[in-house]
């Protein structure tokens, strides 16, 4: 009976705190219910803007390399985009070059007609439809795994006539680059070493191989040669990862690398090298430069840092 009278006094004393006390583990316990519905119902929302996804734009989403996906409205975005080049390189020649970027013209299909013989005429003899699949992000530049089927209808068989490609969105200009062609790249590297400028403008970027394009100005009062071609690991890219990717466009001779005094010159390098946005290129290397023609035993090495 004390101990019961203890009780009841100590609620009449702390009435108002026990109330507080109370009303306060009703407000946390209201909160959580009201973040759970929130959450319950994002968790639903994000299931229907799945689900307002047919299943070849799921495929544009998420990347086969990386596992990161985009958003929904960039993946029907891109789906689309190329859905009208494969549905125009199937009726209108015309409309489908009007999609390629200015860079993939240049460097694959200066005009409609080379298009036409060299991309139409090859892929798309027989209407063809296309299985679209997310193959990995660099930036602003969306590639796809792009499988060209014969049409079921015309064929009686999807797996007729099969074409794979690489083809890649350009996010800015809303265009593509096809035939395995990623995009061009800019460097805008300048370096001077031994009285030789090199300027490093841009690099290629296909899914197999990538080309450096630089300007070369010989500031010296000699001839020079950059690389002897004794060896063909004389020039190489160094990447990030520890590796030497050795030039493989020999096949031009030493004219390409030959720089009579005061001389300025553009040329282009070619690295066999898979396209890989892990892998960066950190330096280029001429490790055989003949700074002087009448002095060829003198071999320098000349490294440009990127």
């Amino acid at each position: 009976m004390f101990h019961d009278n203890n009780i009841i006094r100590f609620i009449n004393r702390n009435r108002r705190m026990i109330i507080l006390v109370i009303a306060v583990i009703i407000f946390i316990l209201l909160i959580i219910k009201v973040l759970n519905n929130i959450s319950t119902k994002g968790t639903q929302k994000n299931q229907d803007n799945n689900d307002n996804l047919t299943k070849q734009e799921r495929k544009s989403k998420e990347s086969i390399i990386t596992g990161t996906d985009i958003s929904n409205n960039k993946a029907k975005e891109n789906y689309k985009l190329i859905t009208d080049f494969v549905n125009f390189c199937n009726t209108d020649v015309q409309q489908a070059y009007d999609l390629l970027t200015e860079e993939c013209k240049e460097n694959l299909y200066p005009s409609i007609e080379e298009f036409n013989k060299n991309y139409i005429n090859v892929v798309f003899k027989e209407k063809k439809e296309a299985d679209i699949q997310s193959w990995i992000k660099n930036n602003e530049k969306y590639t796809y795994l792009v499988k060209f089927y014969g049409e079921l209808i015309t064929t009686g068989n999807t797996k007729d006539k099969e074409y794979e490609d690489y083809i890649t969105i350009d996010e800015e200009k809303q265009k593509i680059n096809i035939n395995r062609y990623i995009g061009k790249f800019e460097k805008e590297i300048q370096k001077e070493i031994n009285n030789i400028k090199f300027e490093v403008n841009s690099v290629d970027i296909y899914k197999d191989y990538e080309i450096y394009n630089l300007k070369i100005s010989n500031f010296n009062n000699k001839q020079i040669i950059l690389d002897n071609l004794e060896s063909t690991t004389n020039t190489y890219i160094e990447t990030n990862k520890d590796t030497k990717i050795n030039c493989s466009n020999y096949e031009a001779g030493i004219n390409s690398f030959k720089f009579n005094s005061g001389i300025v010159k553009n040329i282009k390098l070619k690295f066999v090298k898979q396209y890989n946005t892990n892998i960066k290129d950190e330096k280029l290397v001429f490790s055989s430069a003949i700074l002087d023609t009448e002095n060829s035993e003198d071999i320098s090495k000349i490294t440009i840092e990127f």
